[in-house]
Parts: C-alpha cells; structure tokens; sequence
C-alpha cells in the first residue's frame, strides 16, 4: 500500500513549488505594475525598471550532465543493468548545452545583419505625371 504513495507525494511536494514561484512572480509583477501606475497617474516621475539578473546559461546543463555521470557509474559498478537511465540526463544537458550555443549563433548572425548595408539596388523614384 505504501508503494504509491512516494511517487504521489513527490509530485505533490514538485506541484506545490512549481505553484508557489509562479504565484509569487506574479504577485511581483503586479506590485512592480500597480507602482508605475501609481506614480503615472502622481506625476511623479517613474522609477526604473529593476535590472533582471544575469544567469548562466550553463549552470542546469552542468548539473544535469553531472547527475547523469554520477547515476550512470554508479549503476555501472554496481552492476547493475539499468545504466541506461544514468545517460538521460547526461543527454538533456548536452542538449541544453547545444540548444544555448545554436541561440547564440543565430543572435550573433541577426546582430550582424543590421549592421550591414542593405546591398540591394535603391528602388527607382516615381517621376510626377504630367496629368
């Protein structure tokens, strides 16, 4: 009977915290809104936005990666033959890992294209009819 009820109260405990970040996000950004609309409607001049922080986009990928490693020996030296599910995470970290790099590709090719000139021939201005 209690072989279910792990597995229940796990994802309770994940549902519960996934709940409670996004409530107060959002209670965080309505505060930040009713503020500005405060100080809109004052005259007062508004305050700046709050700087977001910088987060390293390889911090999740490393630990992924490294939890993989870590289940992937230990059930190679146990012997055990589920090894396999040591390889999943090791696979989502690299795959976030590539997911990041390929984004930052593709910025840095929409970033280089506004910097260059159109190289495209300027249309032809319309001469006034004589109508």
């Amino acid at each position: 009977m209690e072989e279910w009820l792990v597995p229940i109260a796990f994802f309770a405990t994940v549902a519960t915290i996934i709940h409670f970040v996004i409530q107060s996000n959002l209670k965080r950004t309505k505060m930040e809104h009713e503020e500005r609309m405060l100080a809109i409607e004052r005259g007062i001049p508004l305050p700046p936005h709050p700087e977001k922080k910088v987060r390293n986009p390889y911090k999740w990928p490393a630990i992924l990666i490294a939890i993989g490693l870590a289940m992937f020996y230990a059930m190679l030296v146990q012997g055990d033959d589920d090894w396999a599910w040591g390889v999943m995470p090791i696979l989502i970290g690299v795959g976030l890992v590539m997911a990041h790099l390929r984004n930052m590709r593709d910025r840095h090719k929409q970033e280089k294209a506004k910097e260059l000139p159109s190289l495209a021939w300027p249309a032809p201005e319309k001469q006034p009819s004589a109508e």
